[in-house]
């Protein structure tokens, strides 16, 4: 898993590249997130998303999303922070979301970040630098970004003291 440590190295942050630069360990990776994406529980918007967060030692722990009529339903990524933990919270090497409408035509043009509450859980259970894949609608490109990125003024455990 080395070469994911070096992500950041290979692609700018936010910019947009082929899946198909991606690692081969990386590629191989997202099938288990679009498996995820495909048990999803979303009658409402209709939005399918999978994640999954892949370890130093390559074990690759998926999530998806799972709605309620009220709106409190859990998100892919803190299904899958969930499931990480109860793995045993071993240390990730890479992060991947993949979401898309159910119906209609999917948006090349637009990528699945995780929302601002899970923003929170990345940046407090995992490294700050820590890459996340975000894949488009059509699964063909992505952009890369870290927690850190994502949520620059976190509010931190260390900020209740």
């Amino acid at each position: 898993m080395s070469v994911c440590k070096n992500l950041k190295g290979s692609f700018k942050l936010t910019e947009v590249y082929p899946v198909e630069a991606l690692p081969m360990e990386v590629k191989a990776s997202i099938n288990s997130v679009l498996e995820a994406r495909k048990k999803a529980y979303a009658p409402y918007s209709g939005f399918l998303v999978g994640a999954a967060i892949i370890t130093e030692s390559g074990k690759v722990i998926t999530g998806s999303n799972n709605e309620t009529i009220n709106h409190d339903g859990y998100c892919a990524e803190a299904t899958a922070i969930g499931n990480w933990n109860d793995a045993g919270a071993e240390k990730a090497a890479y992060i991947i979301t993949a979401g898309a409408p159910n119906t209609g035509e999917p948006d090349a043009n637009e990528f699945a970040t995780p929302c601002g509450r899970c923003r929170q859980r990345l940046v407090e259970r995992f490294d700050l630098e820590t890459p996340i894949i975000c894949l488009n609608q059509t699964f063909d490109s992505f952009r890369l970004f870290t927690p850190g990125f994502l949520l620059p003024f976190a509010f931190y455990p260390k900020c209740l003291v």
